[in-house]
């Protein structure tokens, strides 16, 4: 789908989603803009699927969202109110991701000058790889929330009765005072600030709190707990990437531990990083930054099938079928079966078998979910249609 270039701030209805700077930029960049991937979230808004299967491509310039979906619905007119296409909030939560991934493919822009082609082969490379992803992680949610949407109310951000601002965290400046009882020096509207954020995705420590802090302000402990967790994750998840890009075997017994973030050439990194995303954020300055060469280079190579990393929208429900046959555990089949159901079209589907489809996704009944998705038409692929996408949230 091609998007109009997002138009000037005096046109936008005021509850335009493109009221929103970082929205307005993901949407208008002229080539980092986000593209349609050939999935129908019409099944999850139905409550038949969990997760958001978007999807996302770490270490690149991409932004997906789904051709059938809330957010497909509104970029017919963006300009306008964005209340009618927000039920269940579906809408916000989509664009929103959106507009981090933006910031997440712009962080890899800047930072890109200062790093040589990265080698996948290498352990220290697999290891650098795993902390520039964290650092551009960083920078998404430290541009979209921390310095943006965790310093306003929802009515003053976007009047639609919305209910995902902030999107990745339980921050908000209405709460400092509480937050610095523990931390009197906690400042989060300076670039500074930038630098405290990724050492503590990197490494899991926030200097300035303790467990027992926790334990004395539930505010403190919702929103330190969450993001402790979310760090680990990405982590986890970053480092389960790279292994399966790299087709090295996932044996790693913690994948989840700290990353190293403290040598010169990471602390300039990051300063520089800090400093352009609160540029972008204040006055809208580099915006438009265009991603350079790649930083990585993947090897060629027969990856195993995996579902939270595979498309099977580029592969025939049959293949699927096949290469799924001896994935067991219920986690991964889950994914399998949502992605599957996904890559076809909703209004397709006969509603009467919408019991036995619930069934069949329940236990992860992969053959009994295929014979139920005959003959309802797949979703159109554009020419873009990636083989590999990144699932994991």
């Amino acid at each position: 789908m091609n998007v109009r270039p997002a138009p000037e701030r005096k046109r936008l209805h005021r509850e335009s989603l493109l009221q929103i700077p970082l929205v307005r930029a993901a949407f208008g960049h002229p080539t980092l803009r986000p593209r349609a991937r050939a999935v129908d979230l019409r099944w999850r808004y139905q409550r038949l699927v969990e997760r958001r299967l978007s999807g996302f491509q770490p270490l690149s310039s991409s932004v997906y969202y789904g051709r059938h979906s809330r957010v497909a619905d509104w970029l017919r007119r963006p300009e306008g109110s964005a209340r009618p296409f927000n039920d269940g909030d579906h809408l916000v939560s989509e664009a929103l991701f959106c507009a981090h991934d933006f910031v997440h493919a712009w962080a890899l822009a800047v930072v890109r000058p200062t790093l040589p082609e990265l080698l996948p082969t290498r352990a220290r490379d697999l290891e650098t790889l795993a902390f520039v992803h964290l650092a551009t992680e960083a920078a998404a949610t430290v541009g979209l929330d921390y310095w943006y949407l965790c310093t306003r109310e929802p009515s003053e951000i976007c009047d639609i009765g919305a209910l995902h601002f902030p999107l990745t965290t339980r921050f908000h400046e209405r709460y400092l005072a509480e937050y610095r009882r523990f931390c009197p020096t906690l400042t989060v509207q300076t670039p500074e600030f930038f630098s405290d954020f990724t050492t503590f995705y990197c490494t899991g420590r926030w200097e300035g709190f303790s467990e027992k802090d926790l334990t004395r302000s539930p505010r403190l402990s919702q929103w330190m707990t969450q993001e402790t967790t979310y760090g680990e994750r990405q982590r986890e998840y970053i480092r389960t990437w790279i292994a399966f890009m790299a087709g090295i075997a996932a044996h790693d017994r913690d994948p989840g531990r700290p990353v190293r973030c403290d040598a010169p050439w990471q602390r300039a990194m990051i300063r520089t990083l800090g400093e352009a995303l609160w540029q972008l954020v204040h006055s809208g300055e580099g915006a438009l930054r265009r991603p350079g060469d790649a930083l990585v280079r993947w090897p060629r190579l027969a990856r195993p099938f995996d579902p939270r990393f595979v498309n099977v929208r580029a592969m025939s429900p049959e293949a699927v079928l096949a290469s799924a046959r001896n994935i067991h555990e219920p986690m991964l089949r889950g994914y399998v079966c949502e992605q599957l159901l996904c890559s076809h079209e909703f209004d397709g589907f006969d509603r009467r078998l919408i019991p036995a489809l619930k069934v069949a996704l329940a236990a992860h009944d992969l053959p009994a979910l295929v014979a139920l998705l005959r003959g309802v038409p797949r979703v159109p692929t554009a020419d873009d249609e990636p083989e590999l996408v990144f699932l994991l949230a």
